[in-house]
């Protein structure tokens, strides 16, 4: 939304430059009859806008991009169980072009987990998925003036026909 909350519009920035860093990594490994398996990634980055030396924007950071984001999972698995969990995290960012404390959104940190069970039924699958999403119950914003909802529960069942 760049002109209010019930009119949003596109934005085209002209040019901008993008630097950064990425770095992340996966490990998976068993232990007797368990699977585990870890994953991270960090995102350092700064994205500014370069269109017009003139304009009061100009080397301000491109709106919604944060400048440090990461993501990191854990997953353990044992004879048809699993569970998981990750947290995202995501640093401080503007809202619009100007880079000021009135468009500044806080990062968040947002913890999720999951019990699974897959259960083998001839020569079918089932597999039943409970998740717990923003585990902490946190408010927070990914886009100004919607907040995200607080703890939720999500259940998936999921059924395969084998041939």
């Amino acid at each position: 939304p760049t002109k209010d909350l019930f009119n949003w519009s596109m934005q085209n920035i002209g040019s901008t430059d993008i630097r950064g860093v990425e770095v992340g990594g996966l490990l998976s490994f068993a232990v007797r009859e368990f699977r585990i398996t870890t994953n991270t990634n960090h995102s350092f980055n700064e994205s500014i806008d370069v269109t017009d030396p003139s304009s009061e924007n100009y080397g301000d950071q491109i709106p919604y991009t944060p400048y440090y984001s990461s993501s990191n999972g854990f997953n353990v698995t044992w004879k048809g169980y699993g569970f998981s969990s990750n947290v995202l995290i995501s640093g401080f960012r503007f809202s619009l072009n100007e880079n000021n404390y009135a468009n500044l959104l806080p990062g968040f940190v947002d913890l999720n987990s999951g019990l699974s069970k897959k259960f083998n039924l001839k020569s079918n699958e089932l597999f039943v998925d409970l998740k717990v999403q923003n585990l902490l119950n946190k408010n927070y914003q990914v886009i100004r003036s919607f907040p995200m909802p607080g703890r939720y529960y999500q259940l998936r069942i999921k059924y395969t026909i084998k041939k």
